[in-house]
């Protein structure tokens, strides 16, 4: 026979600051908040837009622009999730907490196949907080316009609604205060050591690879050799508007910039 002994929850700092609410639907609806504007931000940017205008009105390669772009976004964001969820399940696995609130489902056997929205146990780290991380991160890195002002406007709210909705996880007690601020350690931490590797060492390797120069519309490609002159075919034709710079893979200071 199997005793289970529940433990009575951790002291906790935030707890006592913050009040207590029975709302964990408000949890979900930061994740609404801050996914599907991303998501739509994603893939509606202005570079894309830009992307596909130029491939419509000019003999550009029909998919480079977009797919330089998606390329970045897409494997910054989901290898971020990746590592953070990868952690996320040693952590779980390695040290149980005592459940910060009651009602939680507490399931002892057949954990391959019950499903529950809310067991007891799921505390370090918080996965909805990283979620609201990341979202954030892609905000910052991949700004949706040029103008300073309105980038730190952007970037202000999108990080305010990720401090509401960190608030929230600990008000509905889902989470410790601990759980919420390694959960932030490991968001950014992660999304910036995948920036580096990706754009610094993977970009090496000599595969195409978009790696933004700066905010203002510049593209930076790495192409092998026999890329080069067809990509430069294509770009060179067309009136000033974008940049972009390819580099041979091969050589160390083969530099070609053009004006489309």
């Amino acid at each position: 026979m199997r005793i289970v002994v529940v433990y009575p929850p951790l002291p906790d700092v935030g707890f006592h600051f913050l009040p207590q609410l029975d709302q964990l639907w408000l949890t979900d609806l930061f994740d609404a908040l801050l996914v599907f504007p991303t998501i739509v931000h994603v893939v509606f940017h202005r570079k894309v837009v830009h992307g596909i205008i130029l491939s419509l009105s000019s003999s550009i390669e029909p998919t480079l622009l977009t797919y330089m772009y998606y390329h970045a976004v897409a494997h910054s964001w989901f290898l971020t999730s990746t590592l953070c969820n990868v952690e996320r399940i040693a952590t779980v696995a390695i040290t149980s907490f005592p459940d910060p609130r009651a009602g939680c489902e507490m399931v002892t056997s057949q954990i391959w196949t019950k499903v529950s929205a809310h067991k007891c146990g799921d505390c370090m780290f918080s996965g909805h907080t990283v979620l609201f991380v990341i979202c954030a991160c892609v905000w910052t890195t991949y700004p949706p316009c040029n103008q300073r002002i309105a980038r730190v406007v952007i970037s202000t709210i999108i990080w305010l609604l990720v401090l509401a909705g960190s608030a929230i996880v600990i008000m509905n007690r889902a989470h410790y205060t601990v759980d919420v601020l390694v959960a932030w350690y490991v968001g950014i931490g992660n999304w910036y050591i995948v920036q580096y590797f990706w754009k610094e060492q993977t970009c090496l390797t000599g595969k195409h690879c978009y790696k933004p120069v700066n905010n203002h519309g510049v593209f930076s490609v790495l192409a092998v050799d026999e890329d080069h002159e067809r990509y430069q075919s294509s770009f060179e034709k067309h009136q000033p508007s974008l940049r972009l710079t390819l580099t041979s893979s091969t050589t160390n200071n083969d530099h070609s910039e053009m004006i489309i």
